[in-house]
């Protein structure tokens, strides 16, 4: 019984640290984190066989960050694994308010 549960722990820990993320994420369940480069937004995610492909594109102005949750549905509900991706910027940018219209002080300029 010793030998039986030393052989699944070093089975299991040569696994662990065989893997890569991406390979253990998708087939042995679990949770990954990626964090998008600064100013960059996502537009699609996809799989191609263990690699994970990220589509992004420049993040408009007036654009909030976001976080997603890519995730497995399995037919039998056991091994599912989860991306958790996060948007971020590199500075806050303040976005003039679309009403805000400039004002003239035309007395001001008449009195001149």
């Amino acid at each position: 019984m010793k030998k039986l549960f030393g052989i699944l722990l070093v089975a299991t820990m040569l696994l662990s640290i065989s893997c890569t993320e991406n390979s253990r994420v998708k087939n042995f369940g679990g949770t990954g984190d990626i964090t998008l480069q600064p100013d960059t937004k996502l537009v699609l995610v996809t799989w191609k066989d263990d690699n994970l492909w990220i589509l992004t594109e420049a993040m408009p102005v007036d654009y909030n960050p976001k976080s997603y949750k890519l995730f497995e549905k399995s037919s039998w509900g056991m091994i599912e694994g989860t991306y958790n991706i996060y948007e971020s910027r590199s500075t806050p940018i303040e976005v003039p308010k679309k009403d805000s219209v400039p004002t003239i002080d035309y007395e001001r300029l008449l009195n001149k």
